[in-house]
């Protein structure tokens, strides 16, 4: 009688065990193992993968100088940044995909929570990164925050990998090649076979695949392979970007500002040279002045000497750590708002 009850139970409950089990220890996302200096098969929240390596690195490096804002960070190398810090200062990138405004909110106040000092920040926007909503990145794997900046539970958090992970077309996929072993073309769509390499330490990030394309042949890369890509941008007509920043945004700049004079942070705000050569609003440009001051501010949107470069870029939206040591020099040495 037991017997016959106890496998109702375990049949009743597989549905949900067996599933579990799986999605523990194949582990695709990452989430329960050290940080992998590799891409997971699943795809990778960089803002998890960032606060992960900031915590359990933060009591025996010290990181005193941060990196904010989207993937397009990845232009801007520790190595190169520290050339302009003194000695004892430590940068770590503490980016997030698809970072929106309040991403960079909630990341200096885990700093000030945790008491983690800001000597050193360096602050990067795009006009769009004030049009992202927070539901929308909630509904993006590569986009859920770390339970420590969301505030949402760890259940929580969980469970929308868990979800992810039962997509049927997803879990196809990844069962194929645990078992077979082999890349079929169908799997590009649902799991993540780029070479992208993550330093544990800077939280850098190397898009070794297009870097290695360019090496061998940039001729072909910028002007067969990729070329409809960037043609697409090749107009310099003056475009404008609409107004974004609104008064809630304003107030978290402001909350921003505010920790900063707390910290006594050097600081500078830059806004990214994206190849569709599109303007940031004036208004928006003197909203952020009027908060972080002139001196601090770089705008580096519209038609420029970068901009009309496909040599310093990837693809339209992300540019190389070519340009990112240029505009380090410039943020550094030149000095002054770039009009």
């Amino acid at each position: 009688m037991h017997n016959k009850i106890a496998l109702r139970f375990l049949l009743f409950i597989s549905p949900v065990i067996i599933p579990l089990s799986l999605f523990l220890y194949l582990d695709p996302f990452n989430l329960f193992s050290l940080p992998s200096t590799e891409t997971p098969i699943g795809g990778r929240s960089i803002d998890f993968y960032a606060t992960c390596n900031l915590i359990r690195n933060n009591e025996s490096i010290k990181y005193n100088s941060f990196v904010f804002g989207s993937s397009r960070t990845l232009a801007y190398r520790m190595s190169d940044w520290q050339k302009y810090l003194s000695n004892e200062d430590i940068p770590f990138r503490f980016s997030a995909s698809s970072e929106n405004l309040f991403g960079i909110y909630k990341k200096f106040k885990f700093l000030k929570r945790k008491q983690i000092p800001i000597k050193n920040a360096l602050i990067t926007l795009s006009p769009t990164i004030f049009n992202k909503k927070e539901i929308y990145q909630k509904e993006i794997i590569t986009c859920i925050r770390h339970p420590e900046i969301s505030g949402d539970s760890w259940i929580s958090f969980y469970l929308k990998y868990f979800k992810a992970f039962l997509n049927p077309k997803f879990f196809i996929a990844l069962i194929d090649f645990k078992i077979s072993g082999q890349q079929k073309n169908y799997m590009n769509k649902y799991l993540q076979f780029r070479p992208i390499r993550h330093d544990n330490l800077t939280n850098d990030i190397f898009l070794n695949d297009y870097d290695s394309l360019i090496k061998s042949d940039s001729v072909k890369y910028y002007y067969e392979t990729r070329k409809a890509l960037f043609d697409e941008f090749s107009d310099t007509t003056l475009r404008t970007y609409p107004p974004y920043i609104s008064n809630e945004d304003s107030l978290m700049l402001t909350e921003i500002k505010n920790i900063l004079s707390e910290n006594n942070t050097s600081y500078k705000v830059l806004i990214h040279p994206l190849f569709n050569k599109r303007v940031m609003y004036f208004k928006d440009l003197k909203i952020l002045e009027n908060i972080f001051g002139r001196n601090n501010l770089y705008d580096f949107s519209g038609v420029n000497q970068f901009t009309l470069n496909r040599g310093y870029y990837y693809e339209q939206s992300h540019y190389r750590p070519l340009l990112g040591k240029i505009i380090l020099d410039t943020l550094y040495i030149d000095g002054g708002l770039v009009d």
